[in-house]
């Protein structure tokens, strides 16, 4: 006989990328292992269409945002910190597995 592994499912998730303020698991999981950075702000503006999420490094300066805004998805990248390819190469590949738009940013000060 073999084992079934049951998976008891949210009834508030969905396969969306974010879906009522909750973020799909296996790309925070993703990101926030290739940064080796912390979830630093997350918005949710459900009148506005704008969900938003930030990852920062220990001095609280962001390191990779992804934002869904009018149906646009998107994953940013601070151009200001230093990532090694390899590090590069993985985030765009995780944009590219979750239909993100890839694009960069730079601190403002």
């Amino acid at each position: 006989m073999s084992k079934e592994n049951v998976v008891s499912i949210d009834q508030n998730y969905s396969d969306k990328l974010a879906d009522r303020g909750l973020w799909h698991p296996n790309l925070i999981a993703q990101i926030t292992y290739v940064t080796q950075a912390r979830i630093f702000k997350k918005l949710t503006l459900q009148n506005d269409g704008l969900d938003f999420l930030e990852w920062a490094n220990s001095t609280d300066r962001a390191e990779v945002r992804i934002e869904i805004r009018d149906g646009v998805s998107k994953m940013l990248i601070n151009t200001d910190r230093f990532r090694t390819q390899r590090d590069e190469l993985a985030l765009s590949g995780i944009a590219a597995k979750y239909g993100l738009q890839y694009g960069e940013f730079e601190d403002v000060n």
